[in-house]
């Protein structure tokens, strides 16, 4: 999916190329559940969940910015396969173990302690 594509706000987003090879290095299949940590405007979690059907998507974001573009771009990419943080997305409750999991850094105040 183009990068033009996705509603975004102010809210960090990661690339079209980095979401295609990132997507296809986790090798997602058909009824894996699929974990988007910090996932901003919810642009992988909207690409895995439009390109890999039978999956469970979740996105973990705790910014309310991000939280409503990615219920915007599941809802413009006509999914509800992919949400909000704390569990829980557009639609059903995330397992305690995910099968593909990709962790994007959104935090502006990350800091290196080592």
């Amino acid at each position: 999916m183009r990068d033009e594509w996705f509603i975004r706000g102010k809210v960090p987003m990661t690339k079209s190329e980095v979401r295609t090879v990132s997507l296809a290095k986790l090798e997602l299949y058909e009824g894996c559940e699929f974990w988007d940590i910090g996932a901003g405007t919810g642009s992988v979690s909207v690409e895995a969940a439009v390109s890999c059907p039978g999956i469970h998507v979740c996105a973990f974001e705790y910014k309310e910015e991000a939280v409503e573009l990615i219920r915007a771009n599941c809802e413009k990419a006509r999914t509800d396969r992919a949400g909000k943080g704390a569990g829980d997305i557009c639609t059903g409750k995330c397992s305690p173990t995910g099968s593909g999991i990709y962790r994007g850094n959104n935090r502006t105040d990350a800091r290196d302690s080592g």
